[in-house]
């Protein structure tokens, strides 16, 4: 609903064709589903997100391919701390309970 009233359209569960040279899958191409797609207001990049609670290296391989596609790639983790490898042009933010960092600390 906020996406929307913002003049976001957004989906869930938005299906995707994953290049087999980004997903490593050994086949040509792979099918996924990225949690929630947002369209961008015109002149603006829409948003894909990606929402897990463990280590998805096809979570990864979808927003590549929507940030290749002009898409903001986000990758919200939640419950276990982030242990691969996350390219920097991904967006990444951890709910992890030990990953919150205690801004009073800073």
């Amino acid at each position: 609903e906020w996406t929307t009233d913002r003049g976001w359209p957004t989906s869930l569960e938005k299906s995707m064709v994953v290049p087999s040279e980004i997903c490593n899958s050994g086949k040509t191409k792979r099918h996924g589903r990225v949690d929630v797609w947002c369209e961008g207001k015109p002149g603006h990049k829409g948003l894909a997100i990606e929402i897990d609670m463990l280590d998805k290296v096809i979570s990864i391989s979808k927003l590549i391919t929507a940030g290749l596609d002009g898409y903001i790639p986000i990758w919200v983790r939640h419950t276990t701390p982030v242990e691969i490898d996350v390219p920097e042009q991904i967006h990444l933010i951890s709910l992890a309970q030990n990953e919150i960092v205690d801004i009073e600390s800073l």
